[in-house]
């Protein structure tokens, strides 16, 4: 059995070793932990080591530094592009809203959506929202009146036209003149048509009533072989509210007397909106009458009008087959649509109506 000094001596013993293994531990924590922060001395006892790791930890903190600051400057660079980014781009919307684009010489322009006006004729509310301008050209109302529409031989272009553009909201009169008289006094209309090639086409009054549905605001669409002969009757305000004088086309029974070329120089929708490269080449081998094949124009310098295709395109102002005013909502040809054949006036006509129910839509 052990003595009570034994049993002593060998706590002692113990704890003797339990604190030289805490110094053991402690001393080998030290030397594992590198300090938090170590003190730089310039003095004679600090060692090529002590010197190397200082250069190379100062030189790494240069080098984040110098990165920082390359990286912030790029930020403030690009904050300030975008800057400038942003302000050109709302100047130039501002100015694309206050100009109209001008389409680069045979090609179309992007053409921003049609504004309706505030009212129709009679006070009747606008036909479609303002902007869209398919819509409102599907539910424009349209008056037509073609005489051709009794000749058996023939079928009538425009409502052939109409038709497959899908128009429906049309009324449409054929050659029923008294039909034309009421519809005309009565409305509104976004639209009226004259396609009037018989000999015994409307005139006199009629041309009164048309002129009262310009000053409405509608747009018109007016084919007349015989202007040139009744140019200082009824007709003489839509002439002179144009610029326009109107005298007879000539022939001599040679069918390329009938060839109309588009006028040099001249840029406007109808000429391709939508349909481009409209060509009056192809005259039929066929007449419905001799001596004159309608009517011809000149521009006179006292009004707007706009001469789009002609006898000669290097003269713009004279011997025009089509004539075009009022920011587009008056349209008028003098030559029969029937010298051409369908295939040839199919995109003609599309381009008319197309343009006069945007200008009517436009409050042009």
């Amino acid at each position: 059995m052990e003595t009570r000094t034994s049993v002593y001596r060998r706590s002692q013993i113990m704890v003797a070793f339990g604190l030289v293994l805490i110094l053991l531990l402690a001393a080998i924590s030290c030397n594992l932990t590198p300090p938090a922060e170590e003190k730089k001395t310039d003095g004679p006892g600090q060692t090529e080591t002590a010197k190397s790791s200082e250069q190379t930890s100062t030189a790494q903190a240069q080098q984040t530094a110098d990165t920082n600051a390359t990286i912030q400057a790029q930020q403030a660079t690009i904050m300030a592009q975008a800057a400038v980014n942003t302000a050109q781009a709302a100047q130039a919307t501002a100015v694309a809203q206050q100009q109209p684009l001008t389409p680069p010489p045979g090609q179309p322009p992007a053409q921003p959506p049609a504004q309706p006006p505030a009212q129709q004729p009679g006070g009747q509310p606008p036909t479609q929202p303002a902007g869209d301008f398919q819509a409102q050209m599907q539910g424009a109302s349209i008056l037509v009146y073609e005489d051709m529409f009794t000749t058996p031989s023939e079928y009538p272009y425009v409502k052939r036209t109409l038709d497959a553009m899908g128009l429906k909201n049309v009324k449409y009169d054929g050659d029923a003149a008294g039909w034309l008289k009421s519809d005309m006094l009565g409305g509104p209309w976004d639209l009226v048509i004259i396609a009037a090639e018989s000999r015994d086409a409307v005139s006199g009054e009629y041309f009164k009533y048309l002129n009262d549905v310009l000053q409405k605001g509608s747009s018109v669409i007016l084919e007349s072989w015989n202007l040139g002969q009744i140019s200082k009757g009824e007709i003489a305000p839509i002439l002179a509210r144009c610029g326009l004088e109107a005298y007879p086309y000539m022939t001599s029974g040679d069918i390329n007397d009938a060839l109309l070329y588009p006028m040099s120089g001249v840029q406007h929708p109808i000429l391709y909106d939508p349909n481009q490269n409209l060509r009056f080449t192809a005259a039929r081998d066929m007449w419905f009458w001799t001596g004159t094949l309608g009517t011809l124009y000149a521009l006179n310098g006292n009004g707007p009008g706009i001469l789009l295709i002609g006898k000669k395109p290097d003269q713009p102002y004279q011997d025009g087959g089509i004539a075009v005013c009022e920011n587009g909502r008056l349209i008028m040809q003098g030559f029969s649509s029937h010298n051409y054949p369908f295939d040839t006036m199919y995109p003609v006509w599309q381009n008319y109506i197309t343009n006069a129910l945007r200008a009517r839509f436009a409050g042009g």
